[in-house]
């Protein structure tokens, strides 16, 4: 831009997310971007020197990161079952979500109470389900307490599946 510009503008920009700094004629952003809430911005920038006006459009398209954190749907899962249950039958559902757009969770056991737990029970990684791994014993164990962590990158949440 020339420098005898002497002023700049922006359309489209309500919240003044954005900011034109005029000796650099460059825009910057203002506000903090979150992709969940706006994703696309269209903005009008207008250059004037007081007798002639210059408009250009910018498109702006903001990406979402990895900025929430999963959250699981309860916080503690209380399934009661058989100890004639046979191995791989399906024991609970743990359901989670996460806000950002395009999330991957992975389920996996964390932990238990009991440590022989952990070899009885197996969870699918990316649907959440919990199933027997073989069949269990009443007279062992009465109740299983396992830890179940699903992460998206670098967020983790622990909520407790309690097996009676």
């Amino acid at each position: 831009m020339s420098s005898s510009v002497s002023s700049f503008g922006t359309g489209g920009n309500s919240d003044s997310v954005f900011e034109v700094e005029r000796t650099a004629a460059t825009i910057i952003i203002a506000k903090h971007l979150d992709a969940e809430q706006c994703s696309f911005y269209n903005l009008t920038v207008l250059a004037t020197d007081g007798t002639n006006t210059a408009y250009v459009q910018v498109y702006i398209t903001v990406l979402d990161s990895n900025d929430n954190d999963p959250i699981f749907s309860q916080q503690v899962y209380e399934v009661i079952i058989s100890e004639d249950t046979p191995p791989n039958t399906e024991v609970a559902q743990i359901l989670a979500s996460d806000r950002d757009e395009h999330h991957q969770l992975t389920y996996s056991l964390h932990s238990s109470i009991d440590s022989r737990s952990m070899s009885l029970f197996h969870i699918h990684p990316t649907l959440g389900t919990i199933y027997t791994a073989q069949r269990l014993d009443h007279e062992a164990c009465v109740q299983h307490i396992l830890t179940i962590i699903v992460s998206h990158a670098l967020f983790n949440n622990k909520p407790i599946l309690c097996v009676k």
